[in-house]
């Protein structure tokens, strides 16, 4: 091997450390000597360097036996006037401090760097194991082509731990090598690794790896992060499902099998390329070779385009995601030079990033030609006045078109459908307006606000509502005349709603425990967002039944109404065709009664409503709602009443509370 250059003493304190080197020779060391025994004739010997004097070391080791530790602790300084040291069979170097030397080790070798290496290493001709998680520098050790840390033959295994550093030529020799990455890191361009079969990277670890030509038989991504700024080069990769890789700069890799994450930044040439169920791959590079995928292929790094020299082949059950956003739209583009195949099964999933205009936009062009169609369609867009369409604008491509979404894309078994079809539209609140006017309380002038929050199929609703109800004692009968007159605003994921409604429910007492209320109700609803005009009207009849249980009465009310809708033009003159009508049954048990709270008795209601919806365009089919409320007029003096409630349907969840005022 060549002469290390050692690193130029600089300053007084140096100085005096090499002069005191001068006198610490062997034989004949003072006894506080920094390395001991240098010197042994014995097997299983440790050789420990500490900071005590002569620190740097200049002696050199010499063994006759076996299976020599050599350990340098932390502040101590290796550098021996015989710049080449060897160690015999089975000896480990555990380096804590620093090393400024050559080695030369026998079979069977192991280096544990934690601290600094200054040198060039040659290992043994059997398996080595090398572990750094410090510093290795062969490249200041001179210009000639020895200058390199050698593993020679043998399955050898050099590992890099967290911010482990390799400066230099690391050279795997002969036999199956493996360079396994763990923990958190980066390999800088100064390094070269050559001879190395095996890039190994550990679950749980996070590395860039951006040396100098890096060639692999096999790379192989655990359950990990892998950044490749400069490229790599390998004959097959698999990565894990949890693991990821980005290839940057120039990759060749002949076949590559991705349960995970898959990133293309620069060029990546493969021979094939397999995306499989949970896999994914992005990217904005470009991708030379076939490809072909039943996980996610979603490109563009936000947006952006992954352009594949070859052919692409989308398989039964794979998703492929495109994201759009702007006015113009602007998207994601996957440009093919040969064909594209779409099984059976496929999906398509668009991905609004950000409030689109209306338009179109390619997303896939295929040189070559597209042969099937994506079975399922899916994307939800922000403004859901808005519907989002695919079409086949020529036989190379396809292209996504925005428009204004019409009548029966926008009502039909939508969430976010204002008039009908979910617990928030207007025939359904028409609904429970005549059902509670049948079975609550009533008397004198109420003014209530209700604010109620829902969520349906991911799209949120909030409603905000002002109910105004009276009652007319009617001269000379047991009847009560319910007058009602609920305003409402709505917001649905940002697009605005108003309704108004209006309906008298007349509650007749059959028997002294048992009523009947007959009900009729017109209502409006109006939302420039939605283009939605329409008017509600109908009727039910609901029966409230009662009997005492203890000091609780039990109310059990029965409802059932019919509800249409139809469009009108009054403030838009291009508004959605509406032509709907719900049947709506409502079974509850209402509890009421004295609780002790607060230091005295109040009125509490409980009570849990089941709804079934039948007719058109039915989001929900059926929720309840269990709630409750409490009459404060006991312990305030005022007759105000605060209740809460929650509502729970299929693909449906909220709450509402709301506090009223009676006089």
């Amino acid at each position: 091997m060549a002469d290390f250059l050692k690193p130029t003493a600089t300053g007084t304190a140096m100085v005096t450390v090499l002069s005191a080197i001068a006198a610490a020779t062997v034989p004949g060391r003072p006894a506080s000597a920094a390395c001991s025994p240098l010197t042994s004739t014995g097997s299983q010997i440790t050789i420990t360097c500490d900071t005590a004097a002569p620190n740097p070391e200049s002696g050199s080791i010499s063994t006759s036996g076996t299976d020599i530790t050599f350990s340098v602790l932390p502040g101590a300084i290796y550098l021996p006037d015989a710049i080449s040291q060897s160690l015999p069979d089975g000896s480990t170097i555990l380096n804590r401090g620093r090393i400024v030397a050559d080695f030369d080790m026998g079979d069977g070798a192991t280096v544990i760097n934690e601290g600094e290496i200054f040198g060039l290493f040659a290992l043994s001709n059997a398996d080595d194991t090398v572990t750094n998680s410090g510093m290795i520098d062969t490249a200041s050790a001179g210009a000639t082509t020895d200058d390199e840390f050698l593993l020679r033959d043998g399955d050898d295994t050099f590992t890099l731990v967290d911010d482990g550093v390799v400066s230099g030529l690391v050279d795997g020799g002969v036999g199956t090598d493996t360079l396994r990455l763990e923990g958190t890191g980066s390999a800088g361009s100064g390094s070269t690794f050559t001879d190395f079969e095996e890039l190994v990277v550990a679950d749980g670890s996070n590395w860039s790896f951006a040396p100098v030509s890096p060639t692999f038989d096999t790379l192989t991504v655990g359950a990990s992060s892998l950044t490749l700024p400069n490229g790599i080069t390998a004959t097959t990769a698999t990565i894990a499902a949890g693991g990821s890789v980005v290839f940057d700069g120039t990759s060749a890799v002949s076949g590559i099998t991705s349960f995970g994450a898959m990133a293309v930044e620069g060029t990546l040439t493969v021979g094939s390329l397999a995306l499989e169920d949970s896999g994914s791959l992005s990217g904005s590079g470009s991708i030379v070779g076939s490809i072909s995928s039943s996980g996610t292929l979603s490109p563009g790094s936000s947006i952006g385009t992954l352009a594949i020299d070859g052919s692409l082949l989308l398989e039964s059950g794979s998703t492929t995601q495109i994201e759009f956003t702007g006015d113009p739209v602007t998207s994601d583009q996957i440009l093919v030079s040969g064909t594209t195949t779409i099984e059976d099964g496929a999906t398509l999933q668009f991905v609004e990033l950000g409030d689109s205009g209306t338009g179109s936009f390619d997303f896939l062009v295929s040189d070559g030609g597209i042969t099937g169609n994506f079975t399922t369609v899916e994307g939800t867009l922000i403004d859901l006045t808005r519907q989002i369409e695919l079409v086949a604008t020529s036989p190379t491509t396809l292209s996504a078109v925005i428009s204004l979404a019409d009548g029966e894309t926008l009502i039909s078994d939508a969430p976010y459908n204002p008039v009908n079809g979910s617990p928030s539209s207007l025939l359904q609140d028409m609904s429970s307006n005549d059902f509670w006017s049948g079975v609550d309380a009533v008397g004198g002038t109420e003014i209530n606000f209700d604010y109620t929050s829902l969520t349906q199929d991911g799209v949120d609703i909030d409603v905000f509502k002002l109910p105004i109800r009276h009652t007319f004692e009617l001269p000379d009968t047991d009847m009560r005349l319910v007058v009602q007159a609920p305003f409402s605003y709505a917001t649905i994921e940002g697009d605005t709603v108003y309704s108004q409604q209006i309906g008298t429910a007349l509650r007749i007492p059959v028997f002294e425990n048992w009523e009947l209320t007959p009900a009729v109700r017109v209502g409006g609803v109006y939302s420039d967002d939605f283009s939605s005009e329409a008017v509600g009207f109908g009727g039910a009849v609901t029966s409230r039944f009662q009997f005492m249980l203890g000091d609780y009465t039990v109310q059990i009310g029965n409802h059932v109404g019919y509800y249409r809708a139809e469009d009108v033009s009054v403030f838009l003159d291009d508004g959605i065709e509406y032509n709907t009508q719900n049947v709506l049954l409502r079974n509850g048990i209402i509890v009421d009664g004295a609780v002790p709270m607060f230091g005295g008795l109040v009125d509490v209601q409980a009570f849990a409503v089941d709804t079934r919806n039948f007719g058109d365009d039915l989001f929900v089919e059926s929720y309840v709602d269990i709630g409750a409320s409490a009459n404060l007029s006991s312990l305030i003096g005022y007759p105000v009443r605060f209740g809460a409630k929650g509502t729970f349907g299929e693909d449906t969840t909220g709450f509402s509370i709301n506090t009223g005022y009676r006089f």
